[in-house]
C-alpha cells in the first residue's frame, strides 16, 4: 500500500497528503530506501523475539502506530510482553504530558 493510499483511508484530503509529503521531498531517496528496508527486515526478525518486551505508543498518534504496536506483540515470541497505550501522547511520548509516568513504566519494566 503506497502512502497515498494509506493516508486517503485515513479519510486526508489530497492536498492534506500532499502537504503532508512535501517534507520528504529533500530527503535523500537512498536514506529512505535503506530506513524501508530496516523496518522491513525488522518485521521480518521479530519471531525471534524472547525475552521480556514492553511495547508504548501514544494513543494520540497517527493509527499506524498503534496497529504496528499490535503486529509487533502478536509477532514477538517473549512470553512475558506488554502492550499499551498512552491516552495523552503522540510520538514523542518521553517528551511530552505523560512522560514522568512512561520514564515510571520504562523503568518499572527494567
Amino acid at each position: 500500500m503506497t502512502t497515498y493510499n494509506y493516508k486517503n483511508i485515513e479519510g486526508k484530503l489530497a492536498s492534506e497528503i500532499s502537504n503532508e509529503m512535501e517534507l520528504f521531498n529533500d530527503m535523500p531517496l537512498d536514506s529512505l530506501i535503506a530506513f524501508q528496508h530496516f523496518i522491513k527486515e525488522t518485521m521480518q526478525q521479530l519471531n525471534k523475539i524472547t525475552i521480556p518486551i514492553a511495547i508504548f505508543y501514544g494513543e494520540k498518534d497517527e493509527d499506524l502506530y498503534a496497529h504496528s504496536a499490535e503486529a509487533i506483540y502478536q509477532r514477538v515470541h517473549s512470553t512475558k510482553k506488554i502492550k499499551r497505550g498512552f491516552e495523552n501522547s503522540k510520538h514523542l511520548m518521553t517528551l511530552g504530558r505523560e512522560q514522568d509516568e512512561i520514564i515510571k513504566k520504562i523503568m518499572d519494566f527494567l
